[in-house]
């Protein structure tokens, strides 16, 4: 009997054993070797505050110009709510520092204007819903009660180059220990299997336990959020005056 009981017990235990996940912490983050990565949280047609903050970090490309290379990540949502989404877009694909890749990712703002062009009454209701009769106006569109009209005056307005833009901004970008994406990740999957809609849509945080660093914004909030493994810097522009630039250089994390 005592052998029969031994027996169930460690074939319970083989069974039901886990692999634990192995979770990033800030201290022991780290980007790639001799790279310097700034983020950019959701910028909503505040085209002042982004100039402000280009303008810091060409100070800091100058400043470490022959010890690094440089990335900037866009983490989403430019237009919508602030005044100036069409000049916010404007400026970010004439963007040029040196030395510095410019990785532009998508948020559920951009997401659901690139649907509404290809399905205007669809996506509407959702779209005004969210600030996009903001965007509208900075392209000059203000009769809004023809939906067909609207999609086309705003395709017009916008030209084939933005909308090719704005219809191939990246999902994720990956930096040594770092993953930058618009919205929060599902904890209960890894980094590499989360869905799209997920990494643009998702605003539900219970533990913040990541593979790796996550950088998000989406989830606004009146400052910068280090908790666990993921930070937000989502601080609400169009609302608060504040556009967070995130800088990652080694170990380090600092606000700008």
């Amino acid at each position: 009997m005592a052998a029969f009981l031994k027996k169930l017990f460690f074939s319970n235990i083989s069974k039901n054993k886990f692999t634990p996940k192995v979770v990033m912490t800030l201290g022991n983050a780290l980007v790639n070797e001799n790279e310097m990565v700034f983020a950019i949280g959701d910028i909503h047609g505040r085209l002042d505050l982004l100039e402000k903050q280009i303008q810091k970090i060409r100070h800091k490309t100058i400043e470490f110009k022959n010890k690094y290379a440089f990335h900037l990540v866009f983490l989403g949502d430019y237009i919508d709510r602030g005044p100036q989404s069409r000049q916010v877009i404007e400026t970010l694909m004439s963007l040029k520092i040196d030395n510095c890749t410019i990785h532009y990712l998508m948020g559920n703002h951009e997401d659901i204007l690139v649907k509404f062009l290809s399905n205007p009454h669809k996506y509407y209701k959702i779209w005004m819903a969210i600030g996009g009769i903001a965007t509208l106006s900075s392209f000059g569109i203000n009769s809004l009660d023809d939906v067909q009209l609207v999609k086309q005056q705003l395709l017009e307005k916008m030209g084939m180059k933005m909308i090719g833009f704005l219809s191939n901004l990246e999902i994720s970008y990956i930096n040594g220990d770092y993953f930058f994406c618009h919205a929060v990740p599902d904890n209960d999957k890894p980094l590499n299997l989360q869905s799209e809609n997920t990494l643009l849509n998702n605003r539900k945080v219970n533990v913040s336990e990541y593979e790796k660093i996550v950088v998000h914004g989406h989830v606004s909030r009146d400052k910068v959020e280090f908790i666990g493994s993921r930070i937000n810097i989502d601080t609400g522009a169009y609302a608060t005056e504040k556009l967070t630039c995130l800088l990652v250089k080694n170990h380090n994390q600092t606000v700008l």
